[in-house]
């Protein structure tokens, strides 16, 4: 894997993302609903409607989903993309696990969110340009890798975050079938958790002050 070629990665920079990223998100949101029944709640492994659009640019950007040009346009080829994403996503064996999409209540319409309130203010602040999106990511992992560094050697909770990591949920019920334990043992696990990234992301902020 690596980036673009660069004519192909000055392309992708000079694609109308203000236009492209709304699109796509309102994309998203029509096909889990459709396709999914989703309701406007969480995502399987914790993801939110607008991580599927994100992740999407990153990887574009970065080399892992390939735009090749002279096989079709960027809009077309980007709806794919989330179309790939959203059913690993729902094809996931965490997902499996998980009773929201109810698949067997389609008429059931409580927080459906329409295609076209993407443009009319669903989502705040969602960032318009490419590069955004990557800085968000980069940050995304650098805290996932000081979190690390700040439970190493703390079993308990390596147990915790390998598992999160390898997709399971947070939600203590999931993480306490993963691992086999208590859930009450698992709620004292995240509380402690939770307080080491805290404790990180203050850190970095104060470190890149």
């Amino acid at each position: 894997m690596g980036e673009p070629h660069p004519d192909i990665f000055q392309a992708l920079k000079d694609a109308e993302w203000d236009n492209l990223i709304p699109e796509m998100l309102a994309f998203a949101i029509w096909l889990a609903q459709n396709s999914y029944y989703w309701r406007g709640g969480g995502l399987p492994k914790g993801k939110e409607i607008k991580d599927l659009a994100y992740d999407v640019v990153a990887k574009t950007f970065s080399g892992e989903r390939k735009w090749d040009p002279a096989r079709g346009t960027l809009k077309p080829w980007l709806m794919d993309q989330i179309r790939s994403e959203i059913s690993n996503l729902y094809g996931s064996a965490t997902h499996k696990r998980e009773t929201h999409l109810e698949r067997d209540a389609p008429e059931a319409s409580t927080g459906i969110i329409e295609y076209s309130a993407v443009r009319n203010g669903v989502f705040d602040n969602v960032p318009d340009d490419p590069e955004t999106i990557i800085l968000a990511e980069e940050r995304k992992k650098e805290i996932v890798n000081a979190l690390y560094q700040a439970i190493e050697n703390d079993e308990e909770l390596e147990e915790i975050y390998f598992a999160i990591l390898a997709g399971c949920e947070w939600q203590p019920r999931f993480l306490a079938a993963e691992l086999g334990v208590p859930t009450s043992e698992i709620n004292k696990r995240l509380k402690r958790l939770r307080r080491r990234a805290a404790l990180v992301e203050q850190q970095l902020e104060d470190g890149n002050e």
